[in-house]
C-alpha cells in the first residue's frame, strides 16, 4: 500500500497501453482489463482538462454519446466541446467499475462523479455509465458510450452531536486538543456550543438538558461510548506532539502514538464522557 492509499502492483518501465500487443497469441484477459482500464483512467482525466488531443486518440470514429435523455453526441461534438472550454472540472471520478471483455469488444462500467463548473457557474452531477470499446489494428478503441439519467446525490456527512455530561470540563478538552471554541451567540456555552471546521464540518456539544430539546426521548445510557471522533492532523510527527500534548493536560490515553497496518500513524485519547479521539 502506498503512503497516498494506492495499491502499487508490479513494476517495471511503464507501457503503452494505446498500442496493440506484440505477442501472437494476444493479451490474456487479465491483460486486456488492465489496459482498459488504464486507458479508461486517461480518457477520464482527459475530459476534466479539456484535453482534446488525448480525447481524439482513445475515441473511435463514428464514436456516439448518449445521454439519459435520449441526446446523441459525436466524437466531434466532444472535441469541439473539450476544446471550448465551456467546462471547467474539478473532479471527474469514476467509481464501482466492472470490465468486461468478449475477444475484441469491452464494456467498461461504473458511476462517474463530475464536479466544477459550466459557463462560470456551479456544475455537479453523478451517474452510471457503460462505455463499449472494441479492439483495433491501433488498440483499444472508445466506439460508444451510454449515461443514465443524473442519480440523486449521496447524504453528506455534515454535522455531529456531542452529549456531555460536564460541558466545562469537555470544552477544556477540545480546546486543548486545538479547536476553536467560543461562544454560540444564540446559546449560554452552559448547554451548547457550535464548532465550524474549516472545511465546513460542524461539531455541536450539547448538555444533558439541552439535547432534550431536539429529542425529548433521549436517555443516558451508562457504559456505552456515545462517539468516536477522528481528526487529521498534518503529520506523523504531529500525532506524536498532539498525543503527548494531551496527556501532559491530564487526559487519559487509551493508544499511544503507534503506526496502524493500513499505514497511517494513530493515536487514541479518551475525552471526559468516554468519546475516543482518533488521529
Amino acid at each position: 500500500m502506498a503512503e497516498n492509499g494506492t495499491a502499487l502492483i508490479g513494476g517495471g518501465p511503464p507501457r503503452d497501453y494505446s498500442s496493440p500487443p506484440s505477442s501472437s497469441e494476444g493479451p490474456t484477459t487479465t491483460e486486456d482489463e488492465i489496459n482498459l482500464a488504464r486507458l479508461d483512467d486517461e480518457y477520464q482525466a482527459a475530459v476534466a482538462r479539456n484535453d482534446a488531443t488525448t480525447m481524439g486518440q482513445i475515441l473511435a470514429e463514428g464514436m456516439i454519446l448518449v445521454t439519459g435523455t435520449g441526446k446523441t453526441f459525436t466524437k466531434q461534438n466532444l472535441l469541439e466541446e473539450a476544446r471550448s472550454g465551456r467546462f471547467q472540472y474539478d473532479r471527474q471520478d469514476r467509481s464501482r467499475r466492472t470490465i468486461r471483455v468478449w475477444g475484441n469488444t469491452a464494456v467498461v462500467t461504473g458511476v462517474v462523479w463530475a464536479k466544477g463548473k459550466e459557463l462560470g457557474k456551479p456544475l455537479e452531477h453523478r451517474c452510471w455509465f457503460s462505455d463499449t470499446y472494441i479492439r483495433t489494428s491501433e488498440g483499444w478503441k472508445y466506439v460508444f458510450g451510454q449515461a443514465s439519467l443524473p442519480l440523486t446525490p449521496p447524504p453528506v456527512l455534515a454535522q455531529l452531536n456531542l452529549i456531555a455530561s460536564d460541558m466545562a470540563a469537555t470544552i477544556a478538552f477540545y480546546r486543548h486538543l486545538g479547536l476553536d471554541i467560543g461562544d454560540d451567540p444564540s446559546t449560554s456555552i452552559t448547554d451548547h456550543v457550535v464548532v465550524r471546521m474549516p472545511n465546513g464540518f460542524e461539531l455541536e456539544i450539547d448538555d444533558v438538558e439541552f439535547v432534550k430539546q431536539w429529542d425529548p426521548g433521549w436517555e443516558n445510557q451508562a457504559g456505552k461510548r456515545p462517539s468516536v471522533l477522528g481528526f487529521s492532523v498534518s503529520s506523523p510527527l504531529a500525532v506524536d506532539e498532539l498525543y503527548a500534548k494531551m496527556i501532559q493536560a491530564g487526559y487519559r490515553g487509551l493508544q499511544s502514538p503507534h503506526d496502524a497496518y493500513w499505514g497511517a500513524r494513530i493515536a487514541v485519547v479518551e475525552d471526559p464522557d468516554g468519546a475516543l479521539w482518533v488521529s
